[in-house]
């Protein structure tokens, strides 16, 4: 009933939600707690206003915190400086991003265990599960050694999953040190070794359509003579005086560009 004495009576503080005022000098209407409907919930909270950032104001700033990105609230939350995690691992901890999805968090710790376990003895490794979905990964990663020297031998090494893991490269950071390994070693090397065999591959041709080149070879000084870092022209194919020789006939792989 509307006139219970629960409904009537029910300005405690702690059955309130919130203060509330409102004007008028009716029961339902008057200036002081927030009083829920007959019926609502019994869980209470405790009300904040939001976040509010003043314009041109020093005590607010920066207004986005550089290391994790999110907006500070300067009013509620407390300071954080990234290094949280150095305080519950220990200082030779390697920080790990970009861990994949769909394997449980133990099944991500005995894969970084076997991995990092060469570089050095693992005291932890801790794979934090996804707050959704405790069976998954979130997508961070610590992973604590015994000795400083471990931990940085570790860091300059690229970890790449395998396609089961959905080829995730892997951004690792030292906690102590704030060092970082480079995410795209990989790509680069990659790059670069297709550079290396394109020259290969012009050199190669350059020696065999030049006579003089096929008897003497080329001089160590001209080597870079002719060459380009990409083959943006079609290759030249070698004139041969037997066209069916040994050597031209192991030259009919495609010409590439």
């Amino acid at each position: 009933s509307l006139w219970s004495p629960r409904a009537k009576f029910n300005q405690h503080p702690r059955n309130t939600v919130r203060w509330k005022p409102r004007p008028g000098l009716s029961m339902f209407n008057r200036t002081g707690f927030y009083r829920p409907k007959v019926g609502a919930t019994k869980m209470k909270w405790q009300f904040s206003v939001p976040y509010v950032r003043e314009v041109d104001s020093l005590y607010h700033y920066p207004a986005v915190s550089q290391v994790s990105g999110k907006t500070i609230d300067w009013y509620a939350d407390e300071p954080q400086d990234g290094y949280e995690a150095v305080h519950i691992y220990g200082e030779n901890t390697l920080e790990l991003k970009g861990m994949p999805l769909g394997k449980t968090p133990e099944y991500v710790q005995e894969r970084l265990r076997r991995f990092f376990g060469k570089f050095g003895p693992v005291q932890h490794c801790r794979c934090e599960p996804h707050p959704l979905d405790p069976y998954q990964c979130e997508g961070t990663a610590y992973v604590t050694f015994r000795d400083k020297a471990a931990a940085m031998k570790a860091l300059r090494a690229p970890l790449k999953f395998p396609a089961s893991l959905h080829d995730k490269v892997i951004s690792m950071r030292h906690l102590d040190s704030d060092k970082t390994n480079d995410p795209m070693y990989l790509e680069k090397a990659k790059f670069w070794d297709r550079q290396l065999i394109s020259l290969a591959r012009q050199l190669h041709v350059q020696l065999l359509s030049n006579e003089e080149y096929r008897g003497v070879g080329k001089a160590f000084s001209l080597v870079d003579r002719g060459l380009w870092e990409h083959e943006m022209v079609e290759l030249p194919r070698p004139d041969f005086a037997d066209p069916h020789c040994a050597e031209a006939m192991a030259l009919q792989s495609p010409w590439g560009r």
